[in-house]
This record gives structure tokens, C-alpha cells and sequence, in this order.
């Protein structure tokens, strides 16, 4: 579920997506395509095991080139039971490497999910995350998504709902 694609500088195409395999385990995995999708490498897992989740469209690249791969949830199965943290994977390697962010986003109830990340003029990165709080939360970056602001309410309504976010490319 939940697929991301994303070209890569080498011409390759990252595949993310997120596997629900029972109730207590959602991972997330990529793979390669180095032949406009028609064979696939072998399969990677990114997150350590546990309950994780990403939402698709959401992957994005910087200006930096850095890729970001917005998600939610942790090692533990607790997270599923209210207490939901979002962060991003990211890499400055075409993701032959990655790493998650040093801290992560959450919000009172039952915590921020589904995180849609962009990159605004000024560099800093702004994250929209999912609440149970009517509205929708915020939170900036000012290190290419390694550390966050602590997440507060945009004063957007949304009854429990994902955001998306894109950057107006002719204004910015």
C-alpha cells in the first residue's frame, strides 16, 4: 500500500510502499527499476520492524537533492494504540543510504500522522501533519528534515483528515 515513486539522479526509479502485514507489523520497504519499471531489484526493508506507515505521493526531493520520504509510527505496537509520531527517512545518496530524523512530530490525542512534507523559498521545510484535533498541525525544519519544531495547530479544519502538500511552482 501506499506507493511512492521517485526518479532517481541515475535515471533509476525508488520505488517506496508500505507493507501491512498483520495488525502489528507495517513496514516499510523500496526496490529499483533501472528499465522504466519493467524488472525490479530485490526487495529492501527501510524501517526496523515494527508498525510504520507511509502515504502515497509523498515522497519529495530538495534543492539540496536530498530525498525525503515522509512516515509515521515506530518500533512498537503501542503506536497504533494512540500514541502516533510522524518523521521522515532521508537521504542524500539516491537512498543507498538513509537515515530517520533525529526526534520526531506528535500532537495531543491520539498523536500526528500522515506527514506531507515542502520545501518553502526560504529553505526550511514545512510539514503538515493528520491530528484527531479538528485541525490540521504544522511543524518546520530548518536542517533538511533531520530535526523538527514541536507540531502546532494551522487553525486549517480537518476532521481527522491526511493533508497533502505541494509547493506553487511558478510562485513558489
Amino acid at each position: 500500500k501506499h506507493p511512492n515513486l521517485i526518479r532517481l539522479h541515475t535515471g533509476e526509479i525508488l520505488f517506496t510502499f508500505t507493507a501491512w502485514e498483520d495488525n502489528e507489523q507495517r513496514n516499510v520497504f523500496m526496490k529499483r527499476s533501472a528499465d522504466e519499471c519493467e524488472t525490479w531489484s530485490d526487495i529492501v526493508q527501510l524501517s526496523e520492524p515494527g508498525w510504520y506507515c507511509t502515504n502515497n505521493d509523498h515522497v519529495t526531493r530538495l534543492s539540496t537533492g536530498r530525498i525525503l520520504l515522509p512516515s509515521h509510527g515506530g518500533p512498537a505496537f503501542k503506536y497504533v494504540r494512540g500514541d502516533l509520531h510522524s518523521f521522515v527517512f532521508y537521504s542524500d545518496d539516491e537512498f543507498q543510504t538513509w537515515q530517520m530524523s533525529e526526534n520526531t512530530m506528535t500532537a495531543p490525542g491520539r498523536g500526528a500522522h500522515e506527514p506531507s512534507v515542502v520545501e518553502l523559498n526560504d529553505g526550511r521545510l514545512l510539514c503538515m501533519l493528520r491530528t484527531t484535533k479538528t485541525c490540521v498541525y504544522k511543524a518546520y525544519s530548518e536542517d533538511g528534515g533531520i530535526h523538527w519544531s514541536p507540531p502546532e495547530p494551522t487553525g486549517l479544519p480537518a476532521p481527522d483528515s491526511p493533508p497533502l502538500i505541494r509547493r506553487i511552482p511558478t510562485t513558489g
